[in-house]
């Protein structure tokens, strides 16, 4: 039988951590400076290629069509990184709300009270 998989706290932490990290990636990917500080070789929103002279007409649709994918490819991940983030915030409001609905699991009869309708209604 497979292994139960546990959906906790401690498990949502850790979602959250990965997507902050890979959030946190985007910005250098783009800038070129790459993911975690290394060095690739240029920003992808400048992607050049060299594919002939500029008279070379597939050349020079190739160098056209590589620097729009690059630039494509850079929006995407920003794209990324705002789901990402909002995916956070969204579990972070999630166990936030479910924190203190455990905590109102405590509430004694005498203190629920006070929130009854005690006229009106039915």
């Amino acid at each position: 039988m497979p292994e139960k998989i546990v959906v906790d706290d401690q498990f949502l932490d850790q979602c959250m951590n990965v997507m902050t990290a890979v959030a946190a990636q985007v910005p250098g990917v783009i800038s070129g400076s790459g993911a975690g500080g290394g060095s690739v070789a240029m920003p992808l929103t400048a992607c050049d290629v060299t594919a002939g002279a500029p008279s070379f007409k597939p050349g020079a649709e190739l160098k056209t069509m590589v620097s729009t994918r690059g630039a494509d490819v850079g929006k995407r991940l920003v794209d990324l990184a705002h789901t990402l983030e909002a995916r956070v915030n969204g579990v972070k409001n999630y166990l936030t709300d479910t924190n203190s609905t455990e905590s109102l699991n405590q509430v004694s009869a005498s203190e629920f009270t006070p929130y009854m309708q005690t006229s009106g209604g039915m």
